[in-house]
């Protein structure tokens, strides 16, 4: 469409065609190759039907995006994760999106299940660490302390 996304020809509107840029889909996606996407897919928990992957897409980039920055963060957590696969994927479009993902299925399974154990062990590790922060404003009370929190 006119901002650079896929559209599907049944929801382009008339007075819209002039806005559009058509590209010829020169990649083909075999169906042994749409499984695998559909599985890649089906690990960030969305359904996708056969012939529709496309349209999932958006969704999955957005929600593997969401988990990899809770994969991470500032001191103390681990640095963010690497995704600029990622983004590779995302500057894709059509059947290139597809193979993209497909061509880096493994990676992705990998990455996100990285990902989701990172994020749950700062989920689970995070609450101790702000108790610990707020109680540092007693040190400075004690003898030999030095009041302010230890670095990272």
């Amino acid at each position: 469409d006119d901002r650079g996304r896929a559209a599907e020809p049944r929801e382009l509107e008339r007075r819209a065609i002039g806005k559009t840029t058509f590209k010829v889909e020169s990649a083909m996606v075999t169906t042994p190759q749409r499984i695998q996407i559909r599985q890649v897919l089906q690990r960030m928990g969305l359904k996708a039907t056969q012939g529709e992957e496309s349209a999932t897409i958006p969704e999955f980039l957005k929600l593997t995006t969401e988990l990899a920055a809770c994969a991470g963060g500032d001191a103390p957590k681990p640095e963010r994760p690497d995704t600029t696969s990622l983004d590779e994927i995302s500057r894709a479009s059509g059947n290139e999106q597809l193979l993209a993902v497909y061509n880096r299925r493994e990676d992705l399974k990998t990455d996100i299940a990285n990902w989701e154990g990172q994020a749950k062990r700062i989920e689970a590790r995070w609450p101790t660490w702000e108790s610990l922060q707020s109680l540092f404003k007693y040190v400075g009370d004690l003898k030999g302390g030095s009041g302010s929190a230890p670095a990272g």
